[in-house]
């Protein structure tokens, strides 16, 4: 999307990056110039704009032989990119195809304020960016909007608005960030994969594209169900959540029917993943040593999971699972506090996934662990097993379904959940979906009233933070986040015959 951009525009944000990279060592004057592929009269040009358009951020120096920068304000390249792009008819254009409220060219022209030949300069060069990149789209008129597959207008237009995208420039007038956000709290609370992902600043984007589609008529006919959607399904569709969901239909504009809940989850996996699976297979391309690591850490677990019957093996996720080993082993130097201190934080959890695996089928752990510690071999780091955990965890985020089909319980269990705050009822749903998958229907409870007047043929047990003791309801007090005990007892509900 960056190739849209007008290559003036390319070059200042060329320009901006690369002074912005090098604070300590600036660049010669000869040396940016070759960068640039420019003449000096235009990289004078260029900085003197930059530093009257931006004078409140930054001021670019020019001595006698070097350009330097003085940064006034933290700010990132989004933001740049937003300021230099948001003036540009062809940006215009491109909103106004994804509102489809103009008919016609000329109506565009008159509606955005440009001449007709510059809106059509505007649109032979949209044209072939889009013939070039998206060759399966195309601009028609009646309305003025950009057709082709769904799936990929969805994406085209994820990929446009993200252009500069920053958390206070909120592109969407047709649905509120606040609405959207809420929607991610909902989603990510039921779908463990996404809430691996949730603060990735692109899946409010994907997600405001997909309640705006949605509401104008366009459906994805491939649908590809997302991880773990019969979760969010499910929780959308029992009645004892619907005044808590109807809020947020009405902000959304939308009813959380089935369709609407497919419709809504387009693109989250394949976006949240693709760009950075794609830049680790670059460096696969370049390293002999990283790619044949990939390739038979690919090809073992291939092995593993087709030995142990797992079924509805995605390649997109078996990807991710190989981006987080490969992260995993690139993050490992001492330096990289902020990670290992991640890891520590999630033992527990890691523990415990590792000890549910231990009980269900300790031959499934033990070549696991064998094919992770290979890999870290392979890969030229010492082995450890703290990171083998870790991936280990991180295995059971995005093949939730491995735990469920190495022993499959004989009915499901309705277990209502009240907790004292949002964040703590996130973390026990995010963990018992984790562990339990769709043998658990969560059934959660969002007010004392609601807890007082809960009936025996509305849950089969419940985990409550509030003590109280109900009628024909086994219940178990919990109090801060999911232990071992806890997950103890929701494994007795599901195989009461199974040793403690």
């Amino acid at each position: 999307m960056f190739e849209l951009l007008p290559k003036s525009i390319q070059r200042k944000l060329n320009l901006i990056a690369y002074l912005l990279d090098h604070p300590t060592s600036p660049p010669s004057i000869h040396f940016l110039m070759d960068y640039l592929n420019i003449t000096y009269p235009t990289l004078k040009h260029d900085i003197s704009e930059l530093n009257e358009l931006f004078d409140q951020y930054f001021n670019i120096t020019i001595t006698k032989t070097q350009i330097s920068i003085k940064t006034f304000v933290p700010l990132s390249m989004a933001f740049f990119t937003y300021m230099l792009k948001q003036n540009l008819t062809i940006m215009s254009l491109i909103n106004e195809c994804f509102l489809q409220h103009i008919n016609t060219f000329k109506a565009l022209a008159q509606k955005i304020y440009i001449s007709r030949s510059v809106m059509y300069h505007d649109l032979t060069q949209l044209k072939d960016f889009i013939t070039n990149h998206y060759s399966a789209l195309s601009i028609t008129t009646h309305p003025v909007q950009i057709t082709g597959p769904e799936r990929i207008v969805r994406q085209f237009f994820t990929d446009y608005y993200f252009l500069g995208y920053n958390l206070s420039n909120w592109p969407f007038d047709q649905v509120s960030q606040s609405a959207i956000e809420d929607l991610m709290l909902l989603i990510a609370e039921k779908i463990p994969l996404i809430a691996f992902f949730s603060d990735h600043p692109i899946l409010p984007i994907i997600l405001a594209i997909n309640v705006i589609r949605y509401r104008q008529g366009h459906l994805v006919e491939d649908i590809r169900p997302a991880y773990d959607y019969d979760a969010c399904r499910r929780y959308i569709s029992d009645p004892i959540n619907h005044d808590h969901l109807h809020n947020l239909e009405d902000r959304l504009g939308i009813t959380f029917s089935n369709e609407a809940v497919e419709q809504l989850l387009v693109n989250i996996i394949s976006h949240q993943t693709s760009y950075d699976t794609h830049y680790m297979w670059q460096c696969a391309q370049t390293d002999p040593t990283l790619h044949q690591a990939l390739i038979t850490l690919k090809s073992d677990m291939l092995s593993l999971m087709h030995a142990f019957h797992i079924q509805s093996i995605d390649e997109e996720a078996l990807d991710l699972f190989l981006l987080t080993a490969y992260n995993l082993c690139t993050f490992h130097s001492t330096d990289s506090n902020s990670f290992e201190e991640e890891i520590y934080q999630h033992e527990q959890d890691c523990l415990a996934v590792g000890t549910e695996l231990e009980r269900i089928d300790p031959h499934f752990l033990t070549q696991m662990q064998r094919i992770l510690t290979a890999f870290q071999e392979q890969m030229h780091i010492p082995c450890n097993d703290t990171r083998t955990l870790q991936a280990t965890w991180y295995y059971c985020h995005i093949f939730p379904q491995t735990l469920r089909q190495l022993k499959t319980p004989t009915q499901p269990i309705r277990l209502g959940l009240y907790t004292i705050n949002q964040l703590q009822r996130k973390h026990w749903a995010y963990e018992i979906n984790l562990l339990f998958g769709d043998k658990i229907q969560l059934v959660s409870i969002h007010s004392p009233n609601s807890l007082l007047h809960l009936e025996a043929n509305q849950v089969d047990a419940l985990l409550t933070a509030l003590p109280i003791e109900l009628k024909q309801i086994k219940t178990r007090y919990i109090s801060g986040y999911p232990s071992g005990q806890d997950v103890e007892w929701i494994y007795q509900l599901l195989f009461p015959s199974s040793d403690s």
